[in-house]
């Protein structure tokens, strides 16, 4: 019995990618250029984990970080 919609019907097919070097603005900036909310963290082409756009906001911007530096005092 086929029921719904599968995954396969709304994945991405072309999932964008950045290494785990890049900076929080880098990966917010490529985020929004491809209109994606989440990105593939990649090391060596091999798939190391997921960030998403809530990841930011809840565990930096929520949090009182600075994204923008290394500093973890809240603002």
């Amino acid at each position: 019995m086929k029921t719904g919609y599968k995954v396969y019907d709304c994945m991405t097919t072309k999932p964008i990618s950045v290494s785990s070097e890049a900076s929080l603005e880098e990966c917010s900036k490529v985020m929004s250029q491809n209109h994606v909310g989440a990105l593939v963290i990649k090391d060596n082409h091999v798939s190391k984990g997921l960030i998403t756009e809530q990841d930011i906001v809840r565990k930096v911007i929520a949090k009182g970080i600075n994204p923008l530096t290394r500093d973890n005092k809240p603002e």
